[in-house]
């Protein structure tokens, strides 16, 4: 009698891992990415239900395996809530399709007369993180009682995509990034009090530099690299003119880049034109694209902070925000190879990727830490796992035709999801802090 969301990459809706007699325990799927009449939430994709529910594919296979480690029932890799009922949402993850998503998930408990819990398994780092970015808000305004959302506490733990700056009134300030080569993409985002006025430039690899940019201002330069062959960056740079609604200023750059044939290092120019605050500035390398899909590949090299990586949503104040500790660092994979810890992470500790807080006011996250390296679920026969022969680190992921192993703070969270509908069974009614204090009650305090 509860409803377990995923928002994600989809469902392998029959996989053995999600039925019940003869049939599904998938209810229904909004597939958000196909084209067809909408539903209430949103006037776009197709809800599915009966047969339908075939023409949506998770061809990502995160979905399946999110689904598997909350509510998947297996006799050797089981979900932690195994007789509960599914409600999908494939999506694009934009934040608006997510935000009709969840709204979705709890309309349609609401019509069942169940409570239900939400898992985010993804994340970003584009906003203030500071729980008052767009989506976090939405979070906050569907969360109450018998509604809950789980999201993964973030990836970034052992990366350098965050740098904390003091400015000073007149002074310039300079901070280098790194790319890796074949870098094409780099979106950094900077956020400082809204009191001060900071005036922004970029400095490229072989000195050329744009102009700075005061609040207010955007622009779009093109800085050639002297050649042959000649090579054409271009950035774009906005530095707002109003404060967030969080009364900071923030700032976006956008580079586009030409590949490079070797990593490149590139300089972020601070100028403090006035400043009557503590003059910090926090900035996060929120994406970068080169050969591998959207992922923090770039990275600081100067004034780096460790902390602060909690991204949006997870920062929402209502959502319970997971980290991950390590309790698998062995399998057998689906050749019958012995696996031994192919990430070096520590049993039974956080694991090393696990994205720190606090957030950027000094909000306590992550709220709970749960097993998130190495979990075996559910493997969508759409997915690409089986025709790939190995991870980067030479780990075969699959563990047999229907499982497969894959770490990440994306499968603490589903597992607290899980956790979730079975104090939600026990009490309908309970609400975000409710769940948060029966979760201190029960963690162990490391």
């Amino acid at each position: 009698n509860v409803v377990i969301g995923i928002i994600d990459s989809g469902i392998q809706y029959r996989h053995p891992a999600f039925q019940v007699g003869t049939g599904s325990r998938v209810l229904r799927i909004w597939d958000q990415t196909i084209f067809g009449p909408g539903v209430p939430e949103g006037g776009y994709g197709a809800e599915l239900t009966g047969q339908m529910r075939d023409v949506s594919r998770d061809g990502d296979g995160h979905g399946t395996h999110v689904a598997g480690i909350a509510a998947g029932k297996d006799p050797v890799y089981s979900g932690v809530a195994p007789d509960a009922r599914l409600v999908i949402v494939k999506s694009d993850l934009n934040n608006g399709h997510v935000a009709d998503g969840l709204r979705y998930v709890f309309r349609v408990a609401r019509e069942l007369d169940r409570p239900a819990v939400v898992n985010f398994s993804f994340g970003g780092h584009g906003g203030p993180h500071d729980g008052s970015d767009y989506l976090s808000q939405v979070i906050n305004e569907q969360s109450g009682p018998g509604r809950i959302v789980c999201c993964a506490a973030g990836n970034e733990g052992g990366k350098a995509i965050h740098a904390q700056i003091k400015l000073t009134q007149g002074l310039q300030k300079e901070t280098r990034f790194t790319t890796p080569e074949n870098t094409t993409v780099i979106h950094m985002n900077g956020w400082f009090s809204g009191q001060d006025s900071t005036e922004v430039a970029l400095r490229s690899p072989v000195g050329f530099e744009t102009s700075f940019h005061a609040p207010g201002t955007f622009s779009q330069e093109v800085l050639e690299h002297l050649g042959p062959p000649l090579v054409k960056d271009i950035v774009q740079t906005i530095v707002a003119s109003e404060p967030w609604p969080n009364g900071d200023r923030y700032f976006s750059i956008l580079i586009l880049l030409e590949p490079k044939s070797a990593p490149t290092t590139w300089t972020l120019l601070l100028r403090g034109s006035s400043i009557t605050s503590s003059g910090q500035l926090d900035v996060w390398i929120a994406a970068a694209r080169g050969q591998e899909p959207l992922d923090s590949i770039a990275s600081f090299l100067d004034d780096v902070h460790d902390g602060v990586k909690i991204g949006e949503p997870a920062a929402a104040a209502s959502a319970i925000t997971v980290a991950s500790y390590t309790t698998r660092v062995t399998w057998t994979d689906i050749h019958g190879h012995p696996l031994n810890n192919p990430s070096d992470l520590t049993l039974h500790d956080v694991s090393s990727f696990s994205s720190a807080g606090p957030l950027r006011r000094g909000q306590h996250k992550p709220d709970v830490a749960a097993p998130g390296a190495w979990i075996v679920s559910a493997l969508s026969a759409d997915s690409p796992f089986l025709s790939l022969p190995s991870s980067e680190n030479g780990a075969h992921l699959p563990v047999d035709d229907l499982h497969l192993a894959l770490q990440g703070t994306s499968m603490a969270a589903p597992f607290v999801t899980g956790l979730v509908a079975l104090l939600l069974e026990h009490n309908p009614q309970l609400d975000p802090n409710g769940v948060k204090q029966m979760l201190r009650a029960i963690s162990s305090i490391p």
